[in-house]
């Protein structure tokens, strides 16, 4: 196992990663703190967006987003005895309540509407963006591979993905599990431009439209 930030673990060491790891089939379990703007005040040295879709460009590693203490200690304890490549990434900022880590899809509420898919420490957010609308929100803190049974199971035609990270990075995950069915898909996370303006996490997360309300007012334009 291997623990450091994000931007150092992943940005920086990605070369080592696809060769040394998954280009020998070397298993292992990569452990990243940090997140996209866990520290936002240090500057865009300690911030990494783009980690899980780097990371989604290798094949068969598996992506977790736990997001309360006790997800990661029961991801962490799933992940150490397998022979696979795991990253497992780790942030402050956490969701109010737990939900069983692994790689199910959890129906945290449902609706007759459209289905909001959150990963990572944005189900808070998205079931307030979701107050006032028919909708279903789905959880899980494995990331990739995603449970296509349970999405396909919960969706209708509309689907959004709420995401801390680089926005679209799920799409094709979530695009490939309904690929047989008439679907439109909302993609919502960090925007792909650079923020110099360095403040807290919840400053981040508002000038990303990341927050209950931002994601509200965009899944109802979109609606």
């Amino acid at each position: 196992m291997i623990h450091t930030f994000s931007a150092f673990l992943v940005e920086r060491a990605f070369e080592q990663i696809k060769l040394d790891l998954a280009h020998q089939g070397v298993g292992g379990v990569l452990v990243s703190s940090g997140g996209s703007y866990d520290m936002a005040s240090v500057g865009r040295t300690h911030q990494s967006p783009g980690d899980v879709a780097l990371m989604s460009t290798i094949p068969g590693i598996t992506i977790h987003a736990p997001s309360t203490a006790e997800e990661v200690d029961v991801t962490l304890r799933l992940a150490l005895p397998d022979t696979g490549l795991h990253y497992v990434r780790v942030t402050g900022l956490r969701n109010t309540l737990s939900h069983k880590a692994g790689p199910t899809l959890h129906v945290v509420r449902r609706g007759g509407g459209p289905t909001l898919l959150a990963l990572g420490h944005v189900l808070d957010a998205t079931l307030a963006a979701a107050d006032g609308l028919d909708a279903t929100v789905l959880y899980t803190t494995q990331v990739l591979p995603l449970d296509e049974e349970t999405l396909r199971g919960n969706v209708g035609q509309d689907v959004v993905v709420v995401e801390p990270w680089h926005e679209g990075t799920s799409a094709h995950a979530v695009s490939a599990a309904l690929a047989d069915r008439p679907h439109r898909l909302l993609s919502m996370g960090t925007r792909h431009e650079e923020v110099r303006h360095y403040g807290s996490p919840r400053e981040h997360a508002e000038a990303h439209g990341l927050t209950g309300p931002r994601l509200a007012e965009r899944i109802r334009a979109w609606l």
